[in-house]
């Protein structure tokens, strides 16, 4: 402070030290200790000082607390909304999907949103502190005021470069984490194929170099954000600078008229205010680093965008007649071509049907069609003569017996695979379920029965074993079809 003083030439007179020609304001902030005798008042204030600063670093304790407990507050209710979009979405949405896309947006891309959310609100705070400081700032000078406020408006457009290049480098981010994720869950969903073909070399290569680019785009992404402080605490004293040259050259008058109290407290008051500017740009630049997360999780919890299958309210109970296909024609969403059309099928309660046909013929599309996997884009299919659509489709759903060609298990015990969404389920009744299915003989001889974990899909088992320990499920069912 003596040098910018100096500068100035201005000099500190011993009557500034009293604080007799403090500015109004800070001479307000003493006024409360003139009435406290000269020999204590220094213990008074430090005590003051010295509660001020604990109040101050409290709730800077509590603000972090409360602000890491929003944050996850935010990122659970996302990843909730997700999860339950997921679950109630149609089918249709899974055949346009890559799955590691979605376990990227629903894991990483939302956790970047939720810093997001958090960054700006920061912004809000930084912003009204640094009203707060201009506030104060126009109080003693608003000439000098009035030339910062241009001086710091120029050092926010100079980082404006810094931020758009923020904004690219969080788009590649997010791309390059997109291609990652679905590579790798290609990798280990397809394994068994890959060491059949002997192609870990060739899929170690293409992996790696998604993972390099994903590193590179990480590295400019923290390479231009730690550019910004530097950048910013070097434009800070440079307009601190400029401001006291201006003070010098174009406010000579007003600068005389200061007293060197005045004059003092102005400096510090701007000096305290640049470290809250650079932070002001630091956060602009992350979150302009974030902002592509943002709009991809906003795509993906749009409700509007996806097909959800509209729910009947008439509960199903049991087949009494049978099952009626109308005209019905089926394509799948994006495609010209019907895979059926005017298909009519009357199959009366207690028949067994097999639909035989050649590949890709839609045998698989009609079994589909009846648990409304899929919306017929014609026709209409009926059961005792009420169309599908009016029936609750979860009622609808238990009472059919389903075994897919792509059998699936849950990486979990055998038990509960077989007892899989039925409650209350019995040992006697899981045992005889297995028995029925002609599973009971083979489980009896895995390592712990039916405690035994079968990994993930069930690589433990045989493809045989597999479809047959996914078969008792059809022995739970009452009036089933």
């Amino acid at each position: 402070m003596p040098i910018l003083l100096n500068f100035l030439g201005l000099e500190l007179p011993d009557e500034e030290v009293t604080g007799g020609n403090a500015p109004g304001l800070v001479d307000r902030l003493l006024s409360p200790f003139n009435s406290i005798p000269e020999e204590s008042r220094i213990y008074v204030m430090t005590g003051a000082i010295l509660l001020t600063l604990l109040l101050k670093n409290l709730s800077s304790y509590l603000s972090t607390l409360s602000n890491g407990h929003l944050s996850r507050l935010l990122t659970n209710s996302l990843r909730r909304e997700g999860l339950r979009i997921l679950l109630e979405v149609n089918l249709d949405f899974y055949a346009q999907s890559r799955i590691g896309d979605l376990v990227n947006r629903i894991g990483q891309e939302i956790n970047r949103t939720a810093q997001s959310i958090k960054i700006s609100i920061n912004i809000l705070t930084i912003a009204l502190t640094i009203l707060v400081f201009l506030g104060l700032l126009v109080r003693i000078s608003w000439q000098l005021t009035l030339a910062s406020t241009v001086l710091l408006l120029l050092v926010a457009l100079a980082n404006q470069l810094s931020i758009v290049r923020a904004k690219f480098f969080g788009k590649l981010l997010a791309q390059n984490s997109r291609d990652y994720s679905n590579a790798l869950l290609d990798v280990l969903t397809g394994i068994r194929l890959i060491k059949a073909t002997s192609n870990e070399e060739q899929e170690y290569h293409r992996v790696e170099h998604l993972i390099l680019e994903r590193e590179r785009a990480e590295f400019k992404s923290q390479a231009n954000n730690a550019a910004v402080s530097p950048v910013n605490e070097m434009s800070g004293i440079v307009a601190v600078l400029s401001i006291v040259l201006l003070s010098r050259v174009f406010l000579t008058e007003q600068v005389g008229s200061f007293s060197v109290y005045t004059m003092s407290t102005y400096l510090f008051v701007l000096f305290r205010l640049m470290p809250i500017i650079g932070q002001l740009n630091g956060a602009r630049n992350s979150y302009a680093n974030a902002i592509a997360s943002v709009d991809v999780v906003d795509d993906f919890l749009r409700r509007d965008n996806k097909n959800f299958l509209i729910n009947g309210l008439l509960p199903y109970s049991h087949l009494t007649q049978g099952i009626r296909f109308e005209d019905v024609s089926f394509k799948y969403p994006g495609h010209e071509n019907l895979v059926l059309s005017d298909v009519n099928l009357w199959i009366p309660r207690g028949t067994t049907l097999a639909l035989v046909g050649a590949s890709g013929a839609g045998k698989s599309t009609v079994v589909d069609l009846l648990p409304r996997f899929h919306e017929l884009t014609e026709g209409s299919i009926k059961i005792d003569g009420i169309d599908i659509k009016d029936y609750d489709i979860r009622t609808l759903r238990k009472a059919m017996g389903i075994v897919s060609q792509d059998t699936f298990l849950f990486n979990d015990s055998v038990r509960n695979n077989i007892a899989y969404s039925r409650a209350n389920v019995t040992t006697d009744e899981i045992i005889e379920a297995a028995k029925r299915a002609n599973a009971y003989e083979f489980i009896l001889r895995l390592p712990n029965g039916f405690d035994t974990q079968l990994g993930d899909r069930g690589v433990l088992l045989s493809g045989g074993q597999r479809q047959r320990l996914r078969s008792p499920e059809l022995y739970f069912k009452t009036q089933r079809f």
